[in-house]
């Protein structure tokens, strides 16, 4: 068929003896070599602890560097330097109340002792946490922190702990888990929801002075923003991006009393500014549309009948209290103001407050309006003037005599009268005098008060002038807003450490 077929050839008894044997001895031998590797990986272990136990036979923890290679705890040492870094692998919980915000990832510290110089037979040490190692490291700490969790520990932060890496040439690395919550005091709501945020973060060593210890980012700031380029830091509604980092900056000592801070009360300290950017203006966006909604919608009553007064009423005042609880909403989102902190979307929305509260005095200033016109039709179909000589003697009566209570008499152009039955009861005089008392509106009592009144009755065709000048007028509104947006107050960078 053209396949090739292995067969297994026959053995002798004394062959197939001499292969069990080799099989064994093979087995025996794999054994042996199973049980050297786990040897030496025993040995491995125990002489990574006999290294550290051998150069830390007369280590003093309590010096640094610097110090011991002078021999002695002189202040004249030269400083050591301590290169550090922040992987954030989140910024998140960003609180514009509170003005803070929260960091998770890692604190890197990085620095090189000469007495934990060994053979670099082997590659590096590695330990699970810095305590019980028994070598000197620098306390960091975080001068913003309102809260701080570093390293390994019980509870959540045993599962993210830390890592300690010896190098042969006495460099140690010290990786530890970090969660961190950091005050912001750069905040500013002038311009909101237009406004860019700038936030300082700092790392020092505050039991040291700046001629003990000094420290250094551990990446270039090329490097990071390389690093931001390709993997933003945002947060929901926040995007953050670094503007400049600082090294061996001498911050004073804060919050310590004097006589416990080192002799030159400062401190060396790394710092970072950093903006926080709206990358999603849902929230604002949405607010200043459903404002402007509103407002439209308040401009629709002015095309409903002025008799329709519940719709009218309930429209305008309503719109007036959905953006007041707009504006109260604003108000809870942000810290306590003071009275000369202005911003711009709440001016915004007390403005779109105005025009609804315009246009439900518009409807009240109508329906005046309306009655006053009511009252002027009225008057003037209840006013009878005298009739002439000829309309009595047309009606039969003579002269001077006012024709009878049954007819009305009304001469046409033509010549003739018409009479029309009112069928009217007669009335004694007091009666009568009643009934024109109740019937007849009251007249102005003077020039001024009927001239108000005119005024008054021509509101009942403001709806008219509002359909066109209502709109025209908040849209300008709003173009007057948008330009003097840059004029309200904001931060132009980082208000320093």
């Amino acid at each position: 068929t053209g396949a090739c077929t292995l067969r297994r050839p026959r053995l002798s008894p004394h062959g197939r003896a001499l292969a069990t044997a080799a099989a064994h001895a093979e087995h025996r031998g794999a054994t042996r070599s199973t049980m050297a590797v786990f040897a030496l990986a025993t040995v491995a272990a125990v002489s990574q602890r006999d290294i550290l136990s051998n150069l830390t036979a007369s280590y003093d923890a309590s010096m640094r560097p610097g110090q011991a290679l002078e021999g002695s705890c002189a202040a004249e040492a030269a400083p050591d330097r301590v290169n550090v870094e922040t992987d954030v692998s989140v910024i998140h919980t960003i609180n514009q109340v509170s003005k803070s915000y929260r960091l998770d990832g890692y604190l890197i510290a990085s620095w090189s002792d000469p007495r934990l110089v060994f053979d670099a037979s082997c590659q590096r040490l590695h330990f699970g946490a810095m305590k019980g190692l028994g070598i000197w490291a620098p306390q960091l700490n975080f001068p913003h922190a309102r809260s701080l969790t570093v390293g390994g520990g019980s509870g959540k932060m045993a599962a993210d702990g830390e890592s300690v890496y010896i190098h042969p040439d006495g460099k140690v690395d010290w990786i530890r888990a970090m969660h961190v919550e950091m005050y912001c005091g750069g905040f500013s709501f002038g311009k909101l929801p237009y406004d860019i945020q700038y936030c300082d973060f700092s790392i020092a060593s505050l039991g040291s002075s700046p001629q003990d210890l000094e420290l250094y980012w551990l990446v270039s700031n090329e490097m990071l923003q390389m690093k931001v380029d390709a993997d933003p830091f945002t947060s929901g509604e926040w995007a953050a991006h670094p503007v400049s980092r600082q090294s061996n900056q001498s911050i004073p000592i804060l919050g310590i009393p004097p006589a416990l801070r080192n002799p030159f009360g400062a401190t060396s300290a790394v710092t970072m500014c950093f903006s926080l950017t709206r990358s999603s203006y849902t929230s604002s966006t949405l607010t200043i549309l459903v404002a402007v909604l509103l407002v439209l919608a308040s401009w629709s009553g002015f095309f409903i009948s002025p008799a329709a007064a519940p719709a009218r009423i309930a429209l305008a005042f309503l719109c007036f209290l959905m953006v007041l609880n707009n504006l109260y909403a604003v108000y809870r989102s942000l810290p306590q103001l003071q009275s000369d902190d202005r911003v711009w979307l709440s001016d915004f929305l007390i403005g779109t407050m105005v025009f609804n509260f315009v246009a439900l005095l518009e409807y009240a200033a109508v329906n005046a309006g309306m009655r006053l016109k009511a009252n002027q039709i009225s008057l003037y179909r209840v006013t009878q003037l005298p009739l002439s000589g000829s309309q009595h003697r047309a009606r039969g009566a003579p002269p001077g005599q006012a024709p009878t209570a049954g007819s009305v008499g009304i001469s046409r152009p033509g010549g003739g009268t018409h009479r029309i039955r009112a069928g009217l009861k007669r009335r004694s005089l007091p009666q009568k005098a009643n009934l024109d008392k109740q019937d007849k509106p009251d007249k102005p009592a003077s020039k001024f008060a009927s001239s108000v009144q005119r005024r008054l009755a021509d509101c009942a065709r403001l709806d008219e002038v509002m359909r066109v000048f209502f709109p025209l007028a908040y849209f300008l509104y709003m173009g007057i807003m948008y330009a003097v947006l840059p004029l309200y107050p904001h931060n132009e960078g980082c208000i320093g450490i």
